[in-house]
């Protein structure tokens, strides 16, 4: 971390360097002196510019690629297109979800100081009182956005968004009452994305929409619980209960491999052979190889980096193939936009592990 904050400052320092250089050419060859009000232009845009990604950080927004693909499935599901209004409408809505999602920074700034997580500059360029204020605008502007498609989606929209601030706020902080927890994540990041996707077509609710939303959430709680592996140890020693330091290292690994196979079971009762199960199924196959290796390692730095490996191959693996499926049925542009958004994203994330490992 110390690293990287002193590569930051030396291209500050380098760029400072070359506007001196370039106000020094222009003031010898044409007689044309610039204001050093530049330098401090230059250091306001580069504040700004930091502001603007920790915004980007702080919000996680890149979990919209993630929660397009709930969306897009729901209202493949329920009509078999993807209607261009909503569609817009929606991924405007799902921006303001993830800005809502400020609230997880700010109620988790101590326990990310104690956990020495890499997110902690964040603060150094947003306030609390700032992101819980871009929250509160954002909790209403998705609710304005939801209001100009139907009633339905309005409600589900609601539901998601305010689940979304009790996951984070005290004294109800769902992400500290396990297994609420777990219910949290599957019906905020599967289940209501599928369902608000579903209901923004105007088709009506029924148990088929209800079932396939349960199924598609359940992945997510395997996601989950092998994601939050690594913060086992930093949030027993902070005094914070969740379904992982319940069961702990090795259980919240086999359960969570455990629920992926009767995911696949499940999804093939249902859907039989369809997008979903096919899904399922090809993710297998690295959460298996995952699982062993992580039998075998016994270091803990060995295996934390293993599992976030191997998670994000297997997320990948599962967005790109649901993507590229809904461009295959659909032949229609909206999931192409989404599948190569993705596609750059995981390259992008894939060059940065490996250039950490080497």
């Amino acid at each position: 971390m110390n690293k990287f904050k002193n590569y930051k400052i030396l291209i500050e320092e380098i760029t400072l360097m070359i506007i001196r250089m370039v106000n020094d050419f222009e003031e010898t060859f044409w007689g044309k002196k610039l204001d050093r009000d530049n330098e401090i232009k230059l250091k306001n845009l580069l504040y700004l510019k930091k502001k603007l990604l920790a915004y980007l950080v702080a919000s996680r927004l890149v979990n919209i690629l993630n929660l397009s693909a709930f969306l897009l499935l729901g209202m493949w599901y329920a009509v078999g297109y993807f209607p261009v209004r909503s569609t817009i409408l929606m991924i405007f809505f799902l921006i303001m979800f993830q800005f809502v999602h400020l609230t997880n920074m700010v109620f988790d700034k101590k326990l990310d100081i104690f956990a020495r997580k890499n997110t902690i500059w964040i603060f150094k360029y947003l306030s609390p009182k700032e992101m819980l204020i871009v929250s509160g605008m954002c909790f209403f502007l998705g609710l304005f956005i939801l209001w100009f498609i139907n009633i339905a989606v309005f409600i589900a929209g609601a539901v998601l968004l305010i689940i979304n601030i009790l996951y984070d706020t005290p004294p109800i902080r769902f992400k500290t009452k396990p297994p609420l927890d777990s219910i949290s994540n599957m019906l905020e990041l599967g289940t209501l994305p599928f369902l608000v996707g579903w209901l923004s077509t105007n088709a009506q609710f029924n148990m088929d929409a209800l079932i396939y939303g349960l199924i598609l959430g359940l992945s997510v709680i395997t996601y989950y619980l092998i994601a939050s592996w690594q913060d086992i140890k930093t949030d027993t020693e902070f005094g914070i209960k969740t379904t992982c330091t319940l069961l702990g290292y090795d259980w919240t690994i086999n359960i969570g491999l455990f629920m992926w196979i009767l995911l696949i079971f499940s999804s093939f009762f249902v859907f039989y052979v369809d997008i979903i199960t096919i899904s399922f199924v090809i993710v297998f196959p690295v959460l298996t190889y995952m699982f062993i290796k992580y039998k075998k390692q016994t270091e803990y730095k060995n295996r934390e980096k293993n599992l976030n490996f191997f998670l994000a191959i297997s997320d990948t693996i599962w967005t790109c193939f649901i993507y590229l499926s809904l461009i295959y049925v659909s032949k229609s542009v909206i999931p192409l936009i989404f599948f190569i958004l993705s596609l750059t994203f995981s390259l992008k994330m894939c060059i940065a592990f490996f250039l950490r490992r080497t």
